[in-house]
């Protein structure tokens, strides 16, 4: 279970990484988006003043304290001592303060009923209710009452709590529910802020940032989530055109007539740790589906040594790419149809060898894997012979496959390597399907490093056809 859970994020890991350039698009617009609202906002100043309450009588306990601490905060806040703090500064002829039109968020705010709407509200109402809206008063510590204030203005910010603490004096009540006469004096005054503390855009871009990448990375996986699980099949036929097909000839699929140029092709090349029959160990099927996204492979060349068994790589591979979000389309071209076989439940369908005979449409032959996102193209009805005749066509449909699909995975099954080069192009890797890892594999290697493919990865099987077959049987 440990191996199956580390393979499937992996796979989130890798699906993330192929859809970057969307991501990275999605939270630079929004971080561009944040900044050019973030210098829209009106700038906030903030100012504090502080009182400390004398007199208090101590004798009557720690809770009678508080309460005396309590009731001063109360009557600051009262409306009275704020009526008198904005008659003096008169700011009911402020906007910030209901005195002129709402500002552009303030509407969308009322818009959404965030806050009450001035309109429906006294003049002395929606002054009071802005100034309680930037007004902070509380207990600072022991004795000490702090007043905060915030303004658009640096000199309103700090000209309330002082008109807060200033009257607070002339408003005490000679009361025992406030302290028993306790004395007030003001030991800090407020003064203007030079810098605002608000918009901070530093803040307001990297909160965007983190955001804005987790969105994307959650909308990226649900929908790979979603398009793994899809199971109506509309392909996209729009980027993949009506082939122009060459004159017949012929020639073989894999014939040894054409001897290809000696090349090295792809850049994965699986390090052995161990060696079974003379044969280093492949990698599993995660690994290679991940090494194939990660190194930008276009084309996937499987051979399978082995024969129809180990042809399960390349489905098991196509379908752990198909799972990381990418499109992908495996070609089957084994004669007896090993790799397309079972991906639709061996019924017959249109493929390789109807295309190359020109007896289907090239929208007639992609079909869907019963049981993954990945495409196929099986290997058809029509006479093999006539259709190899034409095999020259190959190169020329796999290059409009790759401008369809993020990678193509072409399964050649026990392939002669002399006629591998009919399939290999740019960004290919070529990779070896073995079970046993026996002669037949190590002869396969030795040919193929004859004809120049000396970059290969083997790749075995085994455990993602039992991780397959346990996920089929719970489903």
């Amino acid at each position: 279970m440990s191996n199956v859970l580390s393979s499937h994020q992996s796979l989130q890991t890798v699906s993330l990484a192929a859809r970057w350039r969307p991501i990275a698009a999605f939270v630079l617009l929004s971080c561009l988006a944040a900044y050019g609202l973030g210098t829209q906002l009106p700038e906030r100043y903030r100012a504090e003043a502080r009182i400390l309450i004398d007199g208090l009588d101590t004798d009557r306990g720690v809770a009678a304290v508080e309460q005396s601490i309590a009731g001063q905060i109360g009557l600051i806040l009262s409306d009275e001592s704020l009526k008198r703090a904005a008659d003096r500064l008169d700011l009911e002829t402020r906007g910030e303060f209901g005195g002129g039109e709402a500002g552009w968020l303030d509407s969308w705010k009322i818009r959404f009923g965030l806050v009450p709407d001035p309109e429906r509200m006294s003049a002395e109402a929606r002054t009071l209710a802005a100034m309680r809206d930037r007004l902070t008063v509380r207990r600072a510590d022991g004795r000490l009452i702090a007043i905060e204030f915030s303004a658009e203005d640096p000199d309103v910010a700090a000209a309330v709590p002082n008109a807060l603490a200033d009257g607070f004096e002339t408003l005490r009540q000679n009361d025992d529910s406030v302290g028993r006469l306790p004395v007030s004096r003001v030991i800090s005054r407020a003064t203007a802020p030079a810098e605002p503390y608000y918009p901070s855009l530093l803040r307001i871009v990297g909160m965007t940032f983190i955001l804005s990448v987790l969105i994307a990375c959650v909308v990226a996986l649900i929908a790979a989530a979603i398009f793994r699980h899809r199971r109506v099949f509309q392909p996209s036929m729009q980027s993949i055109s009506l082939i122009g097909m060459p004159a017949d000839t012929p020639r073989n699929l894999f014939s040894e007539a054409d001897e290809p140029q000696a090349r090295t092709v792809g850049a994965i090349k699986e390090k052995p740790r161990s060696v079974y029959g003379g044969v280093p160990l492949g990698i599993d099927v995660e690994t290679a589906a991940e090494r194939l996204i990660a190194g930008g492979t276009a084309r996937a060349v499987f051979l399978s040594p082995e024969g129809d068994d180990a042809a399960a790589s390349s489905v098991l591979v196509a379908r752990e790419i198909a799972d990381a979000g990418l499109r992908v389309l495996l070609l089957d071209l084994t004669a007896s149809a090993a790799a397309s076989s079972p991906m639709l439940d061996r019924r017959s369908h249109p493929g390789i060898t109807d295309l190359l005979a020109s007896e289907a449409q090239f929208s007639e032959v992609i079909h869907a894997d019963h049981y993954s996102a990945c495409h196929v193209i099986p290997k058809g009805n029509a006479d093999p012979v006539r259709a190899m005749r034409a095999a020259d066509r190959l190169p020329i449909i796999l290059h409009s496959l790759i401008t369809a699909y993020d990678i193509v995975v072409v399964e050649c099954g026990p392939a002669d390597p002399s006629g591998v080069h009919r399939v290999v192009g740019e960004s290919t890797t070529i990779l070896v399907s073995h079970i046993e890892a026996g002669e037949a594999v190590a002869r396969a290697l030795k040919n193929m490093a004859a004809h120049g493919y000396t970059d290969v990865t083997l790749v075995r099987p085994e455990r993602a056809m039992q991780r397959w077959n346990e996920g089929r049987s719970v489903a």
